[in-house]
């Protein structure tokens, strides 16, 4: 034995502790030190009969020793087992108990009702078609909401609104089983609700005739979609996003069954990529919508010509991305038109027909660059409300623009604009300027020409430091009751940047015009959210007895 001890180099005893209250512990025998025996294994070293007897009653020794580390281990696994299992059972009601206390669960079930069916409704505010993916969330969220808790759940089988979203992709060869289920039920919970309904199919990056055999095989997903898989007669709203759009166009013109009526059809938004070829035939799909109101046409292809449309009922129209000359050759049959949106629109040739007058349109937003065209190209007798929003990041501004030359840059634009809004001033009552690099002066030249106004919005663009539009001059100009007396309204927002903006400034010029104008309601606040002073909250309350509005941005 005095030989195997030696040749595995046994080391002292050694105690280890296990518990940090208590003085239990667990006494670890000698373990030995493997490499001097491994060494004896590699080179074949032979035991003598004494150490080989003395090795053979040691073994059996070793393993009893080795059988108490399993029970010990053990044991501590159990108790490590019991603890973690505490732990959870812990967090989880935890969590329980903060779900349980969260403000969500204390909302009156009309609020929380209101709040589904919004999240339910949501869509993107972006100048672009929807992104798939927020789409098909449209369509997962009431499911979502269903399956947080029974009470949850029941608002949502009770809530007929929170279904009224439908998406389909047609990329597939057929329509899925699961997308089935999914459209029926939403159909059949939203009960006789009116139906938003996305169809989109995209076949981009392909070769024509990969193309043409996936849109052959997609016949089927418009066959089936529209002769009885969506209950077209309660769509109201309708986004038909196709990519390219040439053959299917022909298929739902040759097949009888898309000889559609469309009764409560009030909003469609049309967006494809492929332009329409003069020699094909227009569709006829949206023919017949007696009620269509409200179009949006997105792409730059998507061509009047290549559709059959009610377009002297439409009352609104979005267009994205189309040229001066197409938009001055479309208006032209809109002769009912009130609201008129042009999203990033080619404005660098000159209009066409400068002596059009769109009678009845009232609204006009431009997002991007060429307002002053379109005012200075058109009669607009009857506009009351302009939008105007460059809807440019600071980066780009940056990059085209030397941040020292902004005032001189965007002076002309301004002087024309201005110049431009003066046939315009006796009508012109809500202006909004979003996002516009101009500083007061500007601001002032703009307001100037409108002295007509009942409702002024001025949302200032961020991120952009050291060029800021709500000034000290600005807030002076505003505060003289001579200045826009007919003001009802007023939106002030500025950029976090803008840290010498005064808001005492703000609120005494809001003070002021309330005593001495007819200022009903006012917003105010930092852009992305931030809080106000104390003191601006303070000041606000007086305002409220007065029956004044004043709300947060």
């Amino acid at each position: 034995m005095d030989v195997l001890l030696a040749t595995m180099h046994i080391a002292n005893w050694e105690t280890i502790p296990l518990c940090n209250r208590c003085p239990a512990s667990f006494v670890s025998p000698p373990y030995p030190t493997l490499s001097p025996l491994h060494n004896a294994l590699r080179t074949g070293q032979e035991l003598d009969p004494e150490s080989t007897a003395s090795l053979g009653k040691a073994i059996p020794s070793l393993y009893l020793t080795l059988s108490d580390y399993n029970a010990e281990i053990a044991r501590l696994e159990g108790i490590l087992g019991r603890l973690r299992h505490g732990r959870d059972q812990l967090g989880r009601c935890l969590d329980a108990w903060e779900s349980r206390s969260a403000p969500v669960r204390r909302l009156p079930v009309e609020l929380l009702t209101k709040i589904f069916k919004d999240a339910c409704r949501a869509m993107p505010i972006s100048s672009y078609f929807p992104a798939q993916s927020a789409v098909r969330a449209l369509t997962i969220t009431p499911l979502c909401l269903a399956s947080v808790c029974s009470f949850w759940r029941s608002i949502a089988l009770s809530t007929p609104e929170m279904w009224t979203c439908v998406y389909s992709q047609a990329n597939q060869a057929d329509v899925s089983e699961a997308l089935c289920n999914v459209i029926s039920l939403h159909q059949d919970r939203s009960c006789t609700r009116p139906l938003s309904i996305f169809i989109s199919a995209s076949f981009a990056n392909q070769s024509t005739r990969q193309a043409t055999e996936r849109l052959s095989q997609s016949y089927r997903v418009f066959d089936k979609l529209f002769a009885g898989g969506l209950d077209l007669t309660r769509c109201h709203r309708l986004v038909f996003d196709i990519n390219p759009f040439k053959v299917l166009r022909s298929h739902l013109n040759l097949s009888e069954e898309h000889s559609l009526v469309w009764p409560s059809l009030e909003y469609l938004e049309l967006s494809q990529r492929d332009a329409w070829a003069e020699n094909s035939y227009p569709c006829t799909l949206f023919e017949k919508a007696p009620k269509l109101r409200d179009l949006h046409l997105r792409g730059g292809n998507v061509s009047i010509a290549g559709y059959v449309l009610p377009i002297h009922q439409l009352h609104s129209l979005t267009l994205h991305e189309y040229t001066s000359d197409y938009v001055s050759y479309l208006l032209r049959s809109c002769v009912n038109l009130r609201h008129l949106t042009l999203s990033h629109w080619d404005s660098t040739g000159r209009t066409r027909g400068a002596s059009s007058v769109l009678r009845c349109l009232r609204s006009l937003t431009v997002i991007k660059y060429g307002v002053s065209n379109f005012l200075e190209s058109f009669e607009l007798p009857a506009l009351t409300h302009l939008v105007l929003d460059t809807n440019i990041c600071t980066e780009e501004l940056h990059k085209n623009v030397d941040p020292g030359l902004f005032s001189i840059y965007y002076r002309s634009m301004v002087a024309r604009c201005a110049k431009s809004l003066i046939k315009h001033q006796a009508s012109l009552s809500h202006l909004t300027l979003k996002d516009l690099p101009f500083d007061s002066k500007m601001v002032v030249e703009f307001l100037f020409r409108v002295p007509n106004l009942r409702r002024l919005s001025i949302i200032e663009m961020k991120g952009l430091k050291g060029f800021f539009t709500l000034d000290q001059q600005l807030v002076d100009h505003l505060s003289k009751p001579e200045i826009l007396p007919g003001l009802e309204g007023i939106d002030l927002v500025w950029s976090k940047d803008n840290v010498d903006l005064d808001e005492g400034a703000i609120m005494s010029m809001l003070e002021y015009r309330t005593d001495r104008t007819i200022l009903k309601s006012a917003v105010i606040g930092p852009r992305d959210g931030g809080e106000l002073r104390n003191d601006t909250l303070i000041r606000m309350q007086p305002m409220r007895e007065q029956e004044i509005k004043v709300t947060l941005w």
